[in-house]
């Protein structure tokens, strides 16, 4: 599965405070557990669900943050890794 980068959330973060953000700074604007999922999101990367999820707390979209061609790899991956038995809802057209 690909995983992006934690870090230009990280910079668009610190782009709103105009210098670069703690961790502390990090937990408490994107609603993060603990320091700890800091450290690993920065070590291991986001899924596209959970970047999606931050970029949202955002008000922003992820193509926003990690540019068109990221998140659509990441999101391809992720459909084709996805369980096929819990499919994905398909927006129905009248």
């Amino acid at each position: 599965m690909i995983r992006l980068p934690f870090g230009p959330l990280e910079r668009e973060v610190g782009r709103r405070l105009d210098r670069p953000a703690t961790r502390e700074e990090l937990v408490s604007t994107l609603g993060i557990t603990t320091i700890e999922t800091v450290s690993r999101y920065r070590l291991n990367g986001l899924t596209v669900w959970k970047a999606d999820e931050l970029a949202i707390k955002l008000n922003m979209h992820p193509v926003e943050i990690w540019g068109l061609q990221a998140w659509f790899e990441g999101i391809s991956a992720a459909e084709l890794d996805r369980d096929p038995d819990f499919p994905l809802p398909r927006l129905v057209e009248p």
